[in-house]
């Protein structure tokens, strides 16, 4: 039987073997499309930090909200507001195009967007009171997609954090993954095939139980959190 790994199930893999995965991509799904880029997120919270604690405590509603763009972008600049909610009755996750000033005036509950989204942020400012930077991700990544089969993988090449300078304006700040290493796992609800997982395991990479958002979001409580109960838990899962 083949062997495949669950959605969100990752592997540490040295660089070194880059080259000869993409071969074995190749030879066994076809010539890859490649894309690549760099996402900058701040992440948002109280100032008692209420929603790192409802993510590390136990049941009940989860919270992660923050902004989203490139890592070049300026207050006036197109990013995104992404609310995340999970553990209740109704896991969402809604996304709207703002720019970073306006994502920060609704943070704050001092501005409204009519949508669904605007709607929700304002309901979670009156729970826990005006929402401000906490803490910033930038997840440089690649994605191989198949042009052959329905296949595709992500790969985290670099996630550099830091607690300063919170905005969207520079990529610095302190590397998370290892030295030499990345993070491989498969794109949407697909599972990485047989062929690769053996490849993976006979190339001793390092199984890893979360992705490249659970990975952000285990740094932001690392940081902003004493003692944090680190659930692992995908963002928008």
């Amino acid at each position: 039987m083949a062997k495949t790994f669950e959605k969100r199930h990752s592997y540490l893999v040295e660089r070194a073997l880059m080259p000869e995965l993409e071969e074995l991509f190749c030879e066994h799904a076809g010539q890859a499309a490649v894309s690549a880029g760099t996402v900058a997120r701040v992440y948002l919270d109280s100032g008692d930090r209420s929603l790192a604690r409802s993510i590390a405590g136990g049941a009940g509603t989860k919270h992660c909200i923050w902004i989203e763009g490139t890592s070049a972008a300026h207050l006036e600049d197109g990013a995104a507001l992404v609310h995340a909610q999970w553990g209740g009755l109704f896991p969402s996750m809604l996304r709207c195009s703002i720019s970073s000033r306006d994502a920060l005036l609704l943070a704050r509950g001092e501005a409204f967007v009519h949508n669904r989204l605007g709607r929700s942020v304002r309901s979670l400012v009156r729970q826990v009171g005006s929402l401000r930077p906490a803490f910033f991700a930038s997840l440089e990544t690649e994605a191989w997609c198949s042009q052959e089969q329905d296949l595709s993988i992500s790969i985290l090449r670099s996630m550099r954090c830091r607690t300063h300078a919170l905005n969207l304006a520079s990529a610095a700040g302190a590397e998370v993954l290892p030295e030499g290493t990345l993070l491989i796992e498969p794109c949407h609800a697909v599972s990485l095939p047989g062929w690769m997982a053996g490849y993976l395991e006979d190339a001793g990479a390092e199984p890893c139980t979360m992705g490249a958002d659970s990975l952000a979001l285990q740094q932001y409580l690392s940081q902003t959190l004493p003692c944090p109960e680190l659930l692992g838990a995908p963002v928008g899962a």
